[in-house]
């Protein structure tokens, strides 16, 4: 009973009342009983009078128990809503610890990055401080260099004759620099014609060896058709995209078999893409290709 005291005195104190309530009425409708009658009268109203007080007690008892269930409804929300109001202050106090730790996280960033800041600041100042005393350095170097010259001068000064002499021998020098600069110009100009040179001979090169890689990729993919006279040739003007891809062939000047022509400019699409430099300044050598095609084997490729 103490335990359940403890856990809900309203509870307890409710019943109570309840109980004494009950004890009250029942005293009240005894008090209110007709006095007892002689023996034979009619004892039906003091039935009734009893019956009546203990109706009224079942009203008063099942008012009082509504009134009771209300008083526990609302301490079972006031229960929940204390309940809520305890989780509501968790989730803040979580937050809150939450947000402390972030915070905490921002201020050491924060302090990281100020002294960052302030060791940066500190080498712009090393480095400045260094600066500073170069170009002290620089300043006394120019200081003793100025006084240098002003003696150099006074020395020139009071050597005239030495003087004159000193600028025939750097006239003569200076003759001699633009007289070995202007031969050193020639030469790199007769350097650069041979390069030059050298480039032309070398694209020619590489031009004719890939022509002839065409002719022979070509040839790889021809049927000499049946009936075909040996040694016919043909000029054949070919179009092409970077990669090789053949865009377009014509017959530029026939071999008189027009069978033949036709079979040449078959083996030509066959054999797209043709074969082409890795030098892509190259391709323009390409993109229009001209070539007389002149099979050497006898067969065709099957």
């Amino acid at each position: 009973m103490w335990q359940v005291l403890r856990r809900d005195p309203g509870a307890f104190v409710g019943a109570l009342l309840i109980h004494g309530l009950v004890l009250a009425l029942l005293v009240l409708g005894l008090l209110r009983t007709s006095p007892v009658r002689p023996v034979g009268s009619p004892g039906k109203h003091v039935i009734q009078a009893v019956a009546v007080n203990a109706k009224q007690v079942d009203r008063e008892v099942g008012r009082l128990r509504k009134a009771e269930q209300a008083r526990r409804a609302r301490q079972a929300a006031e229960r929940r809503r204390l309940a809520n109001q305890r989780r509501a202050l968790k989730r803040q106090r979580e937050r809150q610890a939450r947000e402390a730790v972030v915070f905490k996280r921002r201020r050491q960033e924060a302090q990281r990055k100020r002294r960052a800041a302030e060791a940066r600041l500190e080498a712009q100042r090393k480095v400045q401080a260094g600066r500073l005393a170069k170009l002290k350095e620089q300043a006394v170097a120019l200081q003793k260099k100025k006084e240098a010259e002003q003696r150099h001068l006074a020395e020139l000064a009071a050597k005239r004759k030495r003087e004159a002499v000193q600028q025939r021998r750097a006239a003569q020098a200076r003759k001699r620099r633009e007289a070995a600069e202007k031969a050193l110009q020639t030469q790199v100009a007769a350097e650069q014609r041979q390069v030059q040179a050298a480039r032309a001979r070398e694209v020619r090169t590489i031009v004719d060896r890939y022509v002839q890689a065409i002719k022979n990729q070509v040839e790889q993919n021809w049927l000499r058709p049946p009936g075909s006279a040996a040694g016919l040739s043909c000029t054949v003007e070919v179009k092409l995209i970077p990669g090789g891809e053949v865009t377009g062939v014509k017959i530029a000047k026939g071999s008189g078999d027009p069978v033949f022509d036709r079979s040449v400019e078959t083996a030509v699409r066959k054999a797209s893409p043709l074969p082409m430099p890795s030098d892509p300044s190259l391709f323009d050598r390409f993109r229009d290709l001209t070539f007389v095609f002149k099979p050497v084997r006898q067969g065709g490729a099957s």
